[in-house]
């Protein structure tokens, strides 16, 4: 598994300040996870959010490249796929998702985008400003 970074691909900013995550490209599996958060046991609602540009050249009418959004324990074992985009998911630009991560209070987790791609036309996953936001 491996992250890259295409900053050198014309055309794709990060939405604010000078760097974004970008994940995907040539046939393959990446995987960006987060250090150890700790969410707090006392609160009243807990979100992750982030904002994700999804760019293909892949034309095909399957989901052949996929990102996961994924909560992993500390160890990095899997406990629950937040949310699945695919190639079918193209925007013009960032678009904004969040989650409800509070059933995750008082644990210690961490967060993790995971992208397969197939054969074939590229997809790219850019992923900006992800945040872990509690209310108490």
């Amino acid at each position: 598994n491996q992250a890259v970074s295409f900053n050198n691909l014309q055309g794709y900013p990060s939405r604010t300040g000078n760097n974004r995550a970008a994940i995907g490209g040539p046939a393959g599996s990446f995987h960006l996870v987060s250090e150890t958060l700790n969410v707090p046991s006392t609160l009243r609602r807990a979100e992750l959010s982030f904002y994700l540009w999804i760019a293909t050249k892949n034309r095909k009418k399957t989901a052949n490249d996929v990102l996961t959004i994924e909560i992993r324990d500390a160890s990095g074992a899997l406990l629950e796929t937040l949310g699945t985009f695919s190639n079918l998911d193209v925007s013009p630009t960032y678009v904004h998702s969040s989650f409800d991560v509070r059933r995750y209070s008082g644990k210690t987790i961490r967060v993790a985008f995971t992208g397969t791609q197939s054969q074939g036309p590229p997809t790219w996953f850019l992923v900006d400003d992800v945040a872990l936001k509690i209310w108490r």
